[in-house]
């Protein structure tokens, strides 16, 4: 199938990343759909539709991106002092 072992090896490592990734997303777009959330009043809150669970989970996961890259460059940052 591959002529190039180093071509398998990275091809094969690239459709286990996209899995893992595809996982991952699809566990974030399912808690925001769930709506897990809790109101003030206890109740739970009201079930959303696919657009908005796919626009809060893109919109969560890149914020957590954000936050994590920011700590990342904060921790790098206090090592070099």
């Amino acid at each position: 199938m591959f002529d190039d072992p180093i071509t398998a090896a990275f091809m094969i490592l690239a459709v286990i990343l996209a899995v893992i990734a595809g996982l991952w997303f699809g566990t974030v777009l399912g808690e925001s759909a769930s709506g897990k959330d809790r109101e003030k009043d206890g109740k739970p809150a009201p079930r959303r539709s696919f657009g908005d669970a796919l626009q809060n989970a893109a919109t969560t996961s890149a914020v957590r991106l954000w936050k994590w890259n920011r700590a990342r460059s904060k921790k790098k940052e206090q090592e070099s002092r």
